[in-house]
């Protein structure tokens, strides 16, 4: 497989977080504690993936959007695709690996459950060239804050909230008051300039695809399950659950016992494991119990997924 450019990439040795406490401590990111971790630019990394993809037989068509889906007699799928190269598509399968925005789950018949009302507000500033990165995680009373150096100059800062802090402290102009709360950081607030390039704001709940396969399609990655950033979740099921989807095609293809109710179990048991997983790392963090959105992570603990 490609290499990814050492230009857009850097050396991460740990993280360092700022939780349960005011003070920073550093955790290495390696499963044993030992190797090297490394912050990578994800579109030069997508673009290595899709070429060795290309290299092994797969036709990529890019800039392009699925218009239409339809199921023939046969049980192939129609697909009208517009964009670059727009025209009639036939697949045997299905497989929707799509990200968060789900762009074909709902046409398949899947439904999302969630528990939560999760939003990400994320800016890009100048910062220092590094030869190493530096990734900080700082909880607050209305939520809690990571930052990270890229390549090239650039901080990516990150405030995850929920929909009622958001409404409170954000919505009205999510730009300015992020560069404000960002100035009420005591870490986070070291690793860049108050002049950010962009900030953008998207919603992010926490949810899982029912089903997550049926006859002829899968669901992958975060169209199948999408999780609290806190859990650091996100890669490592995309991987899983792309090699899951694809067995489930494979079976299907070749006439083999279906998969996909297995599937669709594996991504449910997931989720439930997650939720556990969550609770626990939320609940070490404990110096505003009466603040919304801490309360509202210890309900959720609880198996509630009321307001508070």
């Amino acid at each position: 497989m490609g290499q990814v450019s050492r230009r857009t990439t850097l050396e991460a040795p740990g993280l360092y977080f700022a939780w349960g406490d005011g003070d920073l401590r550093h955790a290495s990111f390696a499963l044993d504690g030992q190797g090297t971790s490394w912050v990578v630019e994800r579109s030069q990394f997508d673009g290595m993936l899709a070429t060795e993809a290309a290299r092994r037989g797969v036709e990529i068509v890019r800039e392009a959007n699925v218009r239409e889906i339809k199921r023939t007699d046969d049980g192939t799928w129609a697909l009208m695709v517009g964009g670059s190269h727009e025209g009639l598509r036939m697949a045997r399968f299905l497989i929707d690996a799509s990200g968060s925005r789900s762009a074909i789950t709902r046409r398949l018949g899947a439904r999302f459950e969630s528990d939560d009302q999760l939003y990400a507000i994320v800016g890009r500033a100048r910062g220092k060239r590094i030869r190493q990165s530096t990734f900080v995680l700082e909880a607050t009373p209305l939520g809690w804050w990571y930052a990270v150096n890229l390549a090239e100059g650039v901080v990516v800062v990150a405030f995850v909230t929920d929909r009622i802090e958001f409404a409170e402290h954000l919505s009205v102009s999510y730009a300015d008051s992020f560069t404000r709360l960002v100035k009420d950081t005591v870490y986070v607030r070291e690793m860049c300039s108050d002049r950010f390039l962009t900030v953008n704001c998207r919603s992010i709940p926490s949810r899982f695809a029912t089903p997550a396969a049926g006859v002829g399609w899968a669901l992958a990655g975060d169209a199948a399950l999408c999780a609290d950033p806190i859990s650091s979740l996100g890669i490592g099921f995309a991987l899983t659950s792309g090699a899951g989807a694809a067995r489930v095609a494979e079976a299907e293809i070749k006439g083999f016992e279906s998969l996909a109710e297995s599937y669709d179990s594996q991504v449910r048991k997931t989720f439930e494991r997650y939720s556990v997983d969550r609770g626990l790392r939320y609940a070490t963090e404990s110096r505003w119990p009466s603040a919304g959105f801490w309360v509202r992570r210890r309900l959720q603990s609880q198996g509630s997924t009321g307001e508070a």
